[in-house]
């Protein structure tokens, strides 16, 4: 009591007599009671609180400050210059190391912390600053659940901000460790690197008290975050950063409950890390289990804004640490197991992950984990290279379990929205890039340079090979009249006509013998006029049947009023007529081994075809829109423009061309084997591509899978149609050519045995005209089950056939929907 009244008795003084007492002076008074007392008082029992310790390092702090404010930035006043000189700091280093008297640690950390916090002037590149701090460093998260763990967390914190705003200090804590044996070869290695500052921040993590952790990671963000390239490796190299981060987060997902109600995951808040708050809603919103999926959520936030944050190097390597230890090892069996309850738990959990994950390295990794690495085409019924955790999702999206199908669709959705090229790639666009499911892909698409200068080389000896050339033509021009014989008749005199004016053609050219490359068909022009004209009458004749095949689409469209859409304008941009494509980005594409084709765009069919052919698909009598008060168009109209830029600007860094392309399948600078050489493998080549399966169109596994379920959209649930429509429809709203034309252009000239979207559907509207039949009151139980499942009705009793009523409906509305994103794309495009 007495040694206390006497130091507010002497503080009195003080503050009456300040002016006349140097400052520098009061500094060393109060620094000198501090020694005094270690040497008076060999007690070490008594608290720190109990002596007047504190009170003298607040007034060594104060006069510190003071001292700064009163002289000029930059400057060192004589406190300072003391406080640096006599080195202070290491000696309350030592006094706070050994804690002595109890609590002694605290008030080092607190000064410390004040210090390096309010002084202006930088500190830390004073050795005796950055050394004292560097060692008071390391004292850090040494004993857990310690009394100074609140004192500890504010003082690395406080480091972690100063080296953030000044990051080359950060050299300063990166302390090389020389091992007492070292031979020659140890010599030339690197020495190993010891972040203390880590180190104590990975213990605080584990702290018990949520702030104090919460503080820790805090500081694990602005380390990680450090430009430096020698802190990066250190982290990564010589601390448990990445192992200690992935353990807790496979920790946390131990603790979740086995099975979860995929309602129950999906509709809980977002959890993000570091707020830990519900609102209102949420807590009334319960179930077992919440608490830790909220913890494990938070988590993982906290791992995708370590690495949207941390340097590219510690960023990937924490990516690769969580796909190897945590996604591999426990999310991938937990998908894979056999109960049905647990596998339906485990894929929606890995869905609502996928969904929260932001940064592009974790996101890459979660892409690499699915799908695999695999960018090649895929063959059918071949799975031998393939990704099997892959293959098995994709399996399960036609799986008999309706519930794990559900989920299954809806990963695959979550993954089509994120901004992974990757993602595209893998799951569709590698199998269309081809473009064998269009018939002009072979002769537009694919056609090389070589091919080019090899047809130089045959056009100069076509004489010598006319007797197998003619051979050839009329064998095929046989085969064809045969099996055409009906339209060969009726189209006769139009293959004439066209044969005349190409026989005038090549005599003309024949007489100026020109040296221009022409197609291996060009080099009949030589011959007898006899078989130029058999050659053009059977090229004629299936130009016709293309055509017909064309009008019979455009005539059952036709009837549609095309007055709902015409007049749309989006954002202030009508609907124009389209205009060539501008080859923007054909440079890019070629420098990445693709050929942009030859079509042109007035090839193309006019927006309002499309539109009208998918408007038209259902007939009018199994329609039920038009009963109701709004058709939805002008609603699909503008979720379909919303939908469709936000998808265009998140696939804008792809490098995606503007016009369909295909894969070169040939150099430029081939060896030229000679023209008899080159006749014989031209013929050997034709006869094995009508045997190689691998030649034949594969729309790609995942593809094929949707088509499937497409196909059976009359025989599924309301549920299990949505979530496939719901694919489809951002599959479509893909800004990839090959894509767009591949769903949805209906008059595409598509390769022998390729499958569409458009044709699946009609195919389904067949088979609905004989299942009309079968219903009894169909439009009445159409209109009924409509008006039950937009709310208006109750349902009390079970429709006949109302599975396939629903699929009716669902059908209906997707092809408005499909109509509508066809439209914008095409507005879009225009307006660009």
């Amino acid at each position: 009591m007495f040694s206390k009244f006497t130091t507010i008795l002497h503080n009195a003084v003080e503050a009456l007599g300040q002016d006349q007492a140097p400052m520098r002076e009061d500094f060393v008074f109060h620094w000198k009671a501090i020694t005094h007392h270690f040497v008076n008082n060999k007690d070490t029992k008594v608290a720190v609180e109990q002596t007047n310790i504190p009170s003298h390092l607040r007034q060594m702090l104060d006069l510190l400050l003071q001292e700064e404010s009163a002289i000029e930035s930059g400057i060192s006043g004589p406190c300072m210059e003391y406080l640096l000189q006599h080195k202070i700091l290491e000696t309350l280093y030592t006094l706070g190391r050994t804690d002595c008297p109890p609590g002694m640690k605290q008030e080092v950390l607190s000064f410390f912390t004040q210090l390096l916090s309010k002084v202006r002037q930088p500190l830390l590149p004073h050795v005796n600053v950055h050394r004292a701090v560097h060692r008071l460093v390391k004292v850090c998260g040494e004993i857990r659940a310690s009394p100074s763990e609140n004192e500890e967390i504010q003082f690395l914190c406080t480091v972690c901000a100063k080296i953030k705003s000044a990051p080359y200090t950060v050299n300063f804590f990166l302390e090389s460790l020389k091992s007492q044996k070292q031979d020659i070869r140890t010599m030339t290695e690197q020495p190993q690197i010891d972040f203390a500052l880590m180190e104590s921040l990975l213990a605080l993590t584990r702290s018990e008290d949520s702030r104090v952790a919460i503080k820790a990671c805090e500081g694990l963000l602005l380390c990680a975050s450090l430009p430096e390239e020698s802190s990066a490796k250190a982290i990564i190299e010589n601390t448990k950063f990445c192992t200690e981060i992935t353990e807790k987060l496979t920790r946390l997902y131990s603790l979740l409950p086995k099975t979860l109600d995929p309602g129950d995951v999906e509709s809980l808040y977002e959890a993000n890390w570091g707020l830990d708050v519900m609102t209102d809603t949420d807590e009334f919103i319960t179930f077992p289990g919440k608490r830790q999926l909220t913890s494990f959520l938070s988590w993982l936030d906290y791992c995708d804004q370590l690495i949207m944050m941390a340097h590219p190097f510690v960023a990937k390597q924490l990516s690769v640490v969580i796909h190897q230890q945590f996604l591999v090892k426990h999310i991938e069996p937990s998908v894979l197991q056999t109960n049905e309850s647990g596998a339906i738990t485990s894929t929606c959990l890995l869905t609502r992950c996928l969904r929260l994950v932001s940064s592009s390295s974790l996101l890459t990794q979660f892409a690499l984990f699915i799908l695999g690495e695999d960018r090649d085409p895929e063959f059918k019924d071949d799975t031998t290279q393939s990704h099997k955790f892959r293959m098995r999702l994709i399996e399960r999206c036609d799986h008999l379990s309706e519930e794990l199908t559900l989920v299954t669709l809806k990963l695959f959705e979550t993954l089509l929205l994120k901004p992974d090229e990757h993602i595209f790639h893998n799951l569709i666009l590698r199998n269309l890039l081809t473009r064998n499911y269009c018939i002009d892909s072979k002769s537009t698409g694919e056609k090389t340079a070589e091919e080019a200068s090899n047809q130089s080389s045959v056009s100069e000896s076509a004489n010598q090979n006319t007797d197998s050339q003619t051979n050839q033509i009329e064998a095929d021009k046989t085969n064809i009249a045969e099996a055409d014989s009906v339209k060969e008749n009726s189209e006769t005199e139009d293959g004439s006509e066209s044969s005349a004016v190409e026989k005038d053609s090549n005599t003309s050219k024949q007489d100026e013998r020109t040296e221009e490359s022409t197609t291996n068909e060009g080099e009949s022009a030589v011959i007898e006029g006899d078989n130029v004209v058999a050659e053009q009458s059977e090229e004629s004749d299936k130009a016709n049947e293309i055509v017909g095949e064309q009008q019979d689409v455009e005539n059952t469209s036709e009837n549609v009023d095309t007055s709902q859409i015409s007049g749309i304008i989006i954002d202030g941009s009508q609907d124009v007529v389209p205009t060539p494509d501008t080859p923007g980005s054909e440079l890019d594409f070629n420098s990445l081994g693709f050929v942009p084709t030859s079509e042109e765009s007035s090839n193309k069919p006019g927006v309002h075809k499309v539109v009208n052919c998918f408007l038209s698909l259902v007939p009018d009598e199994c329609k039920s829109s038009y009963q109701m008060s709004d058709s939805g168009y002008d609603t699909y109209l503008r979720d379909a423009h919303r939908q469709y830029t936000e998808m265009t600007n998140q696939c804008l860094g792809f490098n995606w061309p503007l016009d369909p392309v295909s894969i070169k399948t040939e150099k430029t600078d081939q060896f030229f084997e000679g023209t008899f050489l080159n006749v014989i493998l031209n013929k050997l080549s034709h006869i094995m591509d009508q045997t190689d399966k691998t030649d034949q169109f594969f729309e790609g596994t995942f593809l094929n899978v949707i088509l499937n379920k497409l196909s059976h959209i009359m025989d599924q649930s309301y549920d299990i149609n949505l979530q496939v429509t719901s694919v489809v429809s951002k599959l479509a709203q893909l800004p990839h050519p090959n894509l767009h034309e591949y769903l949805l252009d209906p008059f595409l000239n598509l390769s022998p045995d390729t499958r569409t979207m458009y044709t699946v559907f009609t195919k389904v509207i067949t088979d609905l005209k004989s299942r009309q039949k079968s219903i009894p009151d169909f439009n009445r139980k159409l209109l009924q089950v409509r008006r039950q499942l937009i709310g208006l009705q109750n349902n009390l009793k079970s429709i006949e056939g109302s599975s396939t009523l629903e699929g009716v409906i669902v059908l209906e509305e997707f092809c408005k929907e499909l109509a509508a994103i066809a439209f914008v794309k095409h507005t879009v495009h225009e307006t660009q």
